[in-house]
């Protein structure tokens, strides 16, 4: 288990930079989540923190550094 933000404010800032703005976000018309990777970081928000190894690779998170864009966003288009 990893957790790749210092704090809720980070946390916060990096889903409104990649998460809010990508094509696979929150679809907040269906309420459903379109990102496996942004339902496990907001559920670890409410919670420890933590996130699996897998996870903290796939959004490109290095032992110590977060990589600011996500490894996996698609640019909405519009």
């Amino acid at each position: 288990m990893k957790r790749p933000f210092y704090c809720g404010s980070q946390y916060s800032d990096w889903v409104s930079v990649n998460c809010e703005r990508c094509a696979r976000g929150y679809d907040y018309e269906a309420g459903t989540w379109r990102c496996e990777l942004q339902r496990a970081l907001d559920e670890a928000y409410l919670d420890s923190g933590e996130v699996t190894d897998e996870v903290a690779e796939r959004i490109g998170y290095e032992e110590g550094l977060l990589m600011w864009r996500c490894a996996e966003y698609e640019k909405k288009e519009g």
